[in-house]
């Protein structure tokens, strides 16, 4: 088993895709849609929204691809695993500081929000009956309706 740096971190780069990346987040919420706990599409959803359990997983695969002995499959594992939570604990560090430094407490960029909360997407209106031209007017120019 080869350890060396490269190999650690392009596993970690494949644990955090899996485990945090947008690619996958509707399946990871598809598979926490299930109501009963015990389902085990549930189990695997909550496994892979968590870094330590998939960054386990894909290190001891790794191990196992490279004919290790077990007791280099729990390591390798382990250490991808707690690289991988590292790398991710260090990201919403950065984010957590790049937010303080924009602004406090601001938002985050629309590139980094889901479609359906992004400030791009447009909003929602409810008018009852039918619209008047200033309303229309109102609407267009991004204000209430009842303004």
């Amino acid at each position: 088993m080869d350890g060396d740096i490269l190999t650690i971190a392009g596993l970690v780069g494949v644990t955090l895709f899996l485990s945090i990346g947008k690619w996958l987040n509707a399946l990871r919420q598809w598979l926490l849609g299930f109501t009963v706990q015990a389902n085990p599409l549930r189990i695997l959803g909550e496994i892979l929204t968590c870094t330590v359990s998939v960054g386990f997983v894909v290190g001891a695969l790794w191990a196992i691809s490279q004919a290790a002995p077990w007791s280099g499959v729990i390591v390798m594992g382990g250490f991808v695993s707690l690289a991988a939570y590292a790398t991710d604990e260090g990201l919403a560090l950065m984010d957590a500081g790049v937010r303080k430094l924009v602004g406090h407490g601001a938002p985050p960029a629309p590139f980094m929000m889901p479609p359906s909360q992004s400030e791009d997407s447009p909003k929602e209106r409810v008018v009852e009956g039918p619209l008047t031209e200033d309303q229309a007017h109102a609407i267009l120019a991004g204000k209430d309706a009842d303004e």
